[in-house]
């Protein structure tokens, strides 16, 4: 505080021994031009009458209008326009300083001086001089504190005014704030200073002074206010009524002044445009000058989250650049503007497509995109910047792969932008200040702004934890008004208007706002209590007047209220129909997608194995296989039917993946087997092509835990989609172990077909699309690598795919597996079973279709039971009455009386005739749980599902125990054994043959390291091992097929003992079921 006091003294004590003169020295500006002007007769004739131009000024300098930087010395804005007006006149000038005002004005009337250089039309209202034209336009205002709260009137007693003048000032403002404490004050910087660091303290001067003043460094301090009065305080030239020739060569002079003089003093003087008398009007036609006449008031839509060029502040004002940019364009055309806030500049357009007599107060010029939008000339040009955290490291965008960058929603750069770095997240979320606080929570990584937004941006708001980073690749930012199409006229005067401001007031505007800071809100009593207070009383009148209101219209409100509920009603049963109507309609869409899905995945997946059926089964309809091939035909169309079989099994597991309710079954699997498996199935396909189907496995783990269904699948799809779209080369399918800690495996299918594009392999994922590869292109559903796909999701991995046009394409699918053991047991022979040690049963067949009773009556008398058949529900009642039988089997879907109503009726006859229960089985093709639930709620004992192997169909309806150790073949054998012992005997014969056999070309070749005989001679001895589920052979033999394909001789050399060791063993057991007495049939 006493550092302010001194610096107050020093002031003071200068500003005194200035003034000290009665005559002042006059220094004007350097390279001051006065215009050349005609005067008029009467102007020239006191000219003549005047040699000495001479002028008087008060003590008391007012910046910037008068201000004592030497002493004897009179300068400031006023002395600037007084040496043009005495360069005009080519008049010497001679000043003298009077101690006040009335000192001033009497010296005036007397005619000691001819001219006052600084004098207002607020001054004026007691003395009655002759005025000039304002040179430089002002505002009375109220100076405080920053953030302090007042009433506009001080009404309250404890403010304290300052002011900068004499008693008559004092008197007119005691008349306009009768209530507050008055207080001189000298000089006005004193005065300025003072109210920054005192409270309830008010400073009544003009908006010049205050914006001098302001750049003295207060200006983050200090704020000033509008008063409500509309008093002039324009600077004008005073003089007395006999000096009227001289107002009017004084007035002459200052309209000549040029515009851009005019702004080059006000700038000297740290004013703005505002305060720049504009005397020569816009060179305007006819048309334009006519269409302001009838427009005076446009509409301006603006965005109040576009920092700095239109916000609102702390005083809820429309501010910013562009707005000040309004005010000059209203001062030179008379336009008033209504601000009307729109969020958003795509919001803004829309509603200018459809508004006459409006603009947008901030728009980007280069976004120009139709005719329906006219931009005017740009008034800012600038680059876009990225802003990020202060931490990230990012240069370009080519760093910024994976994040998340803010840009204006709808932007015209935004294409241009993801088609460039599509890697990147541009997110449309409208920049703002709230995108400071989205980068600093780290929802967005950046944002992109025109650079000056970032200056007023980084300036105010955590500068130090934001940066710019780089500039953004994209064309300069022209900022400039947008207006409707339709008007351009409005377009050509706002044209003329911005072109009529000088661009160093254009900087000096954008270097004003960059640097704004807004202050901070107060949150106390004090801040609102006059506001509540107006609220309240606002609210309480509102509420008489509504309860006055509400009672003379009561009863036609009533009735206007009744018709509203009933077209509410109506609007609302509409709503929920139109409603419902979308729900269905969505749900009927998802259910014909879900199942045109399954219907092309089964097409899909049911081809291969059912085409092995027909080739084969066509082959030996026509009896074109010897023995031996007719053994193998017979297998692999087994093995086929087996695979056709397990498909129509999973059509459950198929509709949970479209539900989202498939489930991982892991189970401990071979995954040698499962490729080897692949290879059965696809060699032939590939070899009809002319392609070679390669394999190689390197697994130091072969048994793990893993869903074989899943992986089968996925590889079946692979290979046959690589078969499918490669003409020539060969299909290579790898499965080895990753050098990984911890389990992982490697699969890829590889092709060397056409290839595919960037964009193709984005496409070939989607379900039923097929890229156009030419004339390579192959028939399908295109559902299979979207199963594939989904299938790998659900497994915990995903499916990968890397190729090249022309260069073939690698699907790899990389997944976890943990190692499993699985206990082999010893191969062992199914004995004959002898049908008669069961108990014969009497079973009632039930079925419309006479097929199906035959397949059924067959296999259950093979066994040794009795059958009755019937065709019909009606049918099998009678005979359930008259027979009595042990089991029922009844087809579900029947016409007249299906299964379901037929153990109804069933269950109410054993009841009325109090009989005994008999177990019922439902048989349907139907492989569905509510099938099941609908046999259980009919009373039905189970429910069996097509096909039904035999073994399958005994053991429900005897309840003999299976051994759950052995698989169906096997099982398959044991009934060959019950109903035809002599076939057992002569199969076991002929397997002890062949495998002898098969063991000594394995021997000879091992022998003479002829690997593909040895490999020919394994995979025969593994072809009888599966047939007869002997898992030791199997392994040994397989181990030995892949040495020999991997041509490893010591390996070989290694397993052959082991092979034979099986094999004896294998024989060892024929041998004792040979020796077995072979029972009599029974029929």
């Amino acid at each position: 505080m006493s550092k302010r006091i001194l610096s107050l003294l020093l002031l003071l004590g200068f500003c005194l021994s200035a003034w000290g003169a009665t005559t002042l020295n006059f220094s004007p500006r350097y390279g001051l031009v006065a215009p050349e002007v005609t005067l008029s007769p009467q102007s020239q004739q006191w000219l003549k009458q005047h040699s000495v131009l001479r002028v008087g000024v008060w003590n008391n300098p007012l910046p910037p209008y008068s201000v004592s930087f030497e002493a004897n010395t009179y300068e400031g804005l006023s002395a600037d326009y007084l040496a043009i007006v005495a360069k005009a006149l080519n008049l010497p000038v001679k000043i003298k300083v009077y101690k006040t005002r009335l000192e001033l004005v009497d010296a005036l009337n007397d005619g000691e001086v001819d001219l006052i250089p600084y004098y207002t039309l607020a001054a004026n209202q007691d003395t009655q001089l002759a005025l000039s034209l304002p040179y430089s336009l002002a505002r009375s205002v109220l100076i405080s504190k920053r953030n302090a709260t007042f009433d506009s009137e001080l009404k309250n007693s404890r403010y304290r005014l300052l002011y900068y003048g004499d008693a008559e000032l004092k008197a007119l403002l005691h008349k306009r704030y009768p209530r507050a404490t008055l207080a001189p004050a000298a000089p006005p910087l004193w005065a300025y200073t003072d109210t920054a660091f005192s409270e309830n303290t008010l400073f009544w001067s003009n908006s010049a002074t205050q914006r001098f003043l302001s750049h003295r460094g207060l200006q983050n301090v200090i704020e000033a206010h509008s008063t409500p009065y509309t008093n002039d305080v324009d600077a004008r030239f005073a003089s007395n009524s006999a000096n009227l020739p001289l107002i009017a060569a004084i007035d002459e002079i200052l309209k000549n002044i040029p515009l851009r003089n005019a702004v080059q003093i006000a700038e000297a003087w740290s004013l703005d445009y505002q305060s720049v008398v504009k005397n020569h009007p816009l060179d305007l036609s006819d048309q334009e000058a006519a269409w302001l006449a009838e427009h005076r008031e446009i509409t301006v839509n603006y965005d109040p989250s576009h920092t700095p060029f239109t916000f609102i502040d702390n005083r809820q004002r429309v501010v910013g650049l562009s707005v000040d940019l309004l005010k000059m364009i209203s001062q030179r055309t008379g336009i008033r503007f209504r601000y009307n806030p729109i969020q958003g500049l795509s919001n803004m357009r829309d509603t200018l497509n459809r508004q006459r007599d409006a603009i947008i107060a901030v728009s980007d010029a280069t976004a120009q995109q139709d005719d329906k939008i006219r931009y005017t000339r740009s008034y800012i040009y600038s680059s876009w910047v990225v802003v990020t955290r202060k931490d990230s490291p990012w240069k370009s965008f080519d760093e910024m792969a994976g994040k998340r960058v803010g840009i204006y929603e709808r932007a015209y750069y935004r294409y241009d932008l993801r088609e460039r770095w599509p890697g990147i997240n541009f997110v449309e979320n409208g920049v703002s200040i709230d995108s400071l606080g989205q980068l600093l929570d780290k929802q967005l990584d950046g944002f992109i702004v025109p650079y000056e937004s970032s200056l007023f941006l980084l300036n105010n708001h955590f500068n130090d934890s934001f940066k710019v980073a780089f500039v953004a690749p994209l064309p300069m930012f022209r900022m400039a008004m947008a207006v409707n199409g339709q008007d351009q006229v409005l377009l050509s005067i706002l044209n003329k208007a911005l072109s009529d401001i000088p661009q160093p007031t254009m900087q000096s505007l954008m270097e004003r706002w960059i640097k704004y800071t807004p202050p901070a809100t107060s949150t106390s009593w004090q801040s609102y209590r006059s506001y509540i207070l107006r609220i309240v009383a606002v609210a309480g009148l509102g509420l008489l007047f509504f309860l006055w209101r509400n009672h003379l219209l009561k009863a036609s409100l009533a009735k206007q209220r009744e018709h509203e509920r009933e077209i509410s009603e109506q609007l609302a049963h509409i709503e929920a129909l139109m409603a419902d109507l979308r729900k269905a309609n969505e749900v009927a869409v998802r259910a014909s997608e879900a199942k045109s899905t399954f219907l092309s995945h089964m097409s899909h997946e049911i081809r291969t194995p059912l085409a092995a059926l027909i080739g084969l089964l066509e082959i030996e309809h026509l009896g074109q296989s010897n023995e031996q091939q007719r053994q193998k035909n017979i297998d692999v169309a087994w093995e086929s039917s087996r695979s056709l079989l397990s498909l129509v099994g999973d059509i459950l597991d198929l509709a949970k993946i479209e539900s989202g309710h498939f489930s991982v079954q892991l189970q401990p699997m071979s995954l040698s087997e499962v490729v080897r498996d692949c290879e059965a199935l696809f060699r032939q396909v590939a070899l009809n092509k002319g392609l070679a189907l390669n394999i190689m496995l390197e697994l130091e783990q072969d048994q793990v835990l893993f869903d074989p269904v899943a992986l089968k699948q996925i590889l079946s799809n692979l290979v046959s989609n690589a078969i499918k779209f490669t003409s020539h080369g060969e299909v290579e399918v790898a499965l080895y172990q990753a050098e990984s800690t911890r389990p992982e495996y490697v699969l890829e299918v590889s092709d060397s077909g056409v290839g595919l594009t960037a964009e193709q392999q984005q496409a070939i994922f989607e379900p039923f699309i097929q890229v156009d590869q030419g004339s390579n292109r192959a028939s399908g559903t295109g559902l299979g690598l979207n199963i594939c796909r989904r299938l790998a999701v659900m497994l915990g991995t995903e499916l990968h795919v890397e190729s090249e046009p022309g260069d073939g394409s690698v699907f790899m699918l990389r997944f976890r597996a943990e190692a499993a053991r699985i206990e082999h047991e010893q191969p062992t022979l199914p004995q004959p079973v002898e049908p008669a040690k069961q108990a014969a049963l009497r079973i009632l067949i039930v079925d419309d279709n006479a097929t199906n009773r035959l397949l059924l009556a067959q296999q259950l008398r093979y066994a040794g039971h009795h059958v009755l058949v019937a065709d019909g529900g009606a049918a099998a009642l009678a005979l359930w009455r008259e027979n009595q039988p042990d089991r029922v089997i009844t087809d579900c879907n029947m016409p007249e009386m299906d299964g379901f109503e037929f153990t109804r009726q069933l269950r109410a006859e054993e009841k009325r005739l109090v009989r005994r229960a008999v177990p019922v089985y439902g048989l349907t093709a139907m492989a569905e749980e509510r099938v099941a639930q609908l046999a259980q709620d009919a009373g039905m004992n189970g429910c069996l599902f097509k096909p039904l192997e035999r073994a399958q169909l005994l053991q429900v309806i005897t309840g003999a125990p299976m051994n759950p150790t052995r698989d169906d073949t096997l099982l398959t054998l044991e009934n060959l054994a019950a109903n035809n012992p002599q076939a057992w005997r002569d199969l076991v014969t002929t397997a002890r043959q062949q495998n002898s056999y098969d063991l000594a070309q394995l021997t000879q070749a091992v022998a003479a390291n002829n690997f593909a005989s040895a490999r020919h001679a394994a995979h025969q001895l593994l072809g009888s091992a599966r047939m007869l589920r002997a898992d030791a052979l199997q392994h040994r033999c397989r181990a030995a097929e892949q040495a020999a394909e991997h041509e490893d001789g010591a390996l070989l050399q290694q397993l052959l003992p082991e092979v034979a060791g099986a094999v004896a063993e294998l024989d060892a057991l024929f041998l004792r079921a040979l020796e077995t007495p072979i029972p009599e049939e029974v029929m």
